[in-house]
């Protein structure tokens, strides 16, 4: 008789061994993947707004409007655009393009305080390197559940103080909180372990956080206002909140929230930027189909490489190449750094036990956001130092690469639950 969560093993010795009823078998038993999954997984898709423009805001709010600098002399206003002075004499007054409000323009952050509004984003990068650790222990400890909404919350709060925000260290402060926040988010996803793992690998198709980056951007060019952002953000949390009823970084975010190295329009670049995500994500399901985590994520690592050191190179040198070809090579790179980021994020999950899981996977975070935090300051370098953001980005990527060959495959492998399954379960696998 076929005991339900136990499996029965040598019969014919006459010796019977109860294996632990375990999450995997459990869903096995339940139908594999159904109604609940489906609907659990649109529903998440849908909350991932929040986190997604929490996490992406900065690359508007923190970008440089077109200015004027007015220099008082003699009775007459003699100006120039977009420098800090007027035939070496400091400007009197420094005018910006009302087309465009980001913190920038509302609290003067050019010339002499360029660095501040990068320092911001690295701030709330810093933010998601203590998250990191903190609400990995958080998870593990209380449950994903609770987790999961108190970070939405934190969000929500966090998105709407900011609005409020009467100065920029006021502004970094809640930049903070809500790189909390979002680590939280992602140490406790509400649907990954009910997945099994042959679905698994194609929630990588669903480009949502391409869809909302890219309706991000569409929202700054109706808008071109930073503060409607966190009032949207913060109307979200409190939508998804009704959903309690129901239930490796420096390459991506350094080409992301460097939208301003390419060439063109500010909006149409930052929308392809954000969609460019979606043909990446079918790229890695297609990809890892055939060639699983390990060699998947390696050659899209090495590829992203490549194409952000030729655009790199190319600036660096000042070789003559147009803007729209370089555009091409910076999207190339970041189709394929994004797209390895799918497989890495799924993979790294995919390596812990379940009783240890993200707390292993929280600790990962908080690593990976130590490039998080330098690439808003290489992007401040590299407006006198040209192509650095993506000679960085390339060359990290390939280090990315050479450390991936050293982790092991977890494709078409059950997620452990104990420590014990973990190392039977690859000594299996070696034998």
């Amino acid at each position: 008789m076929k005991m339900y969560g136990a499996i029965e093993k040598d019969i014919e010795s006459g010796d019977i061994q109860q294996e632990p009823v375990t999450l995997g078998n459990i869903i096995k038993e339940t139908g594999d993947c159904g109604a609940f999954q489906i609907i659990g997984t649109v529903y998440n898709s849908f909350a991932l707004v929040v986190l997604s423009w929490s996490m992406l805001t900065m690359a508007y709010s923190a970008s440089v409007p077109r200015f004027t600098c007015v220099v008082f002399q003699n009775g007459t206003n003699l100006t120039s655009s977009d420098t800090c002075d007027v035939n070496g004499t400091v400007c009197d007054v420094i005018e910006y393009d009302t087309n465009m409000r980001t913190i920038v323009s509302e609290w003067g952050l050019v010339c002499d305080r360029q660095w501040v509004s990068q320092t911001i984003t690295t701030i709330q990068m810093s933010g998601m390197l203590v998250g990191g650790i903190f609400w990995g222990h958080v998870s593990d400890g209380i449950g994903r559940k609770p987790t999961f909404f108190l970070n939405v919350f934190v969000l929500g709060v966090a998105n709407l103080i900011s609005y409020f925000s009467v100065n920029w260290q006021m502004f970094a402060c809640m930049r903070f909180i809500i790189g909390l926040g979002c680590t939280g988010w992602m140490a406790a996803p509400l649907m990954f372990e009910y997945i099994p793992n042959r679905w698994r690998v194609y929630l990588i198709a669903l480009p949502n956080w391409a869809l909302w980056g890219g309706a991000l951007a569409a929202f700054c060019y109706w808008s071109r206002d930073w503060k409607d952002i966190h009032i949207v953000i913060a109307a979200g949390s409190g939508l998804v909140m009704i959903g309690w009823l129901l239930f490796s970084s420096y390459s991506y975010y350094g080409i992301a929230f460097g939208v301003q190295e390419l060439s063109g329009n500010f909006y149409l670049n930052f929308f392809l930027v954000s969609v460019i995500d979606i043909p990446g994500d079918s790229l890695a399901v297609l990809f890892n189909t055939w060639g699983g985590r390990k060699w998947t994520c390696t050659g899209l690592y090495a590829l992203g490489g490549v194409f952000a050191l030729l655009v790199g190179l190319f600036k660096f040198l000042n070789l003559s190449i147009s803007g729209t070809s370089l555009n091409v090579l910076a999207l190339g790179a970041k189709l394929f750094v994004g797209a390895a980021w799918d497989i890495n994020t799924l993979w790294s999950q995919e390596s812990f036990p379940t009783v240890v899981r993200f707390i292993g996977g929280g600790f990962i975070s908080s690593v990976s956001r130590v490039g998080s935090m330098v690439a808003p300051q290489i992007i401040t370098l590299s407006r006198d130092i040209k192509g650095l953001l993506y000679l960085v980005s390339g060359i990290v990527c390939l280090l990315s690469t050479g450390m991936c060959v050293f982790l092991d495959e977890t494709k078409n492998r059950d997620l452990p639950d104990i420590l014990q399954n973990f190392n039977t379960d690859n000594k299996r696998e070696n034998e």
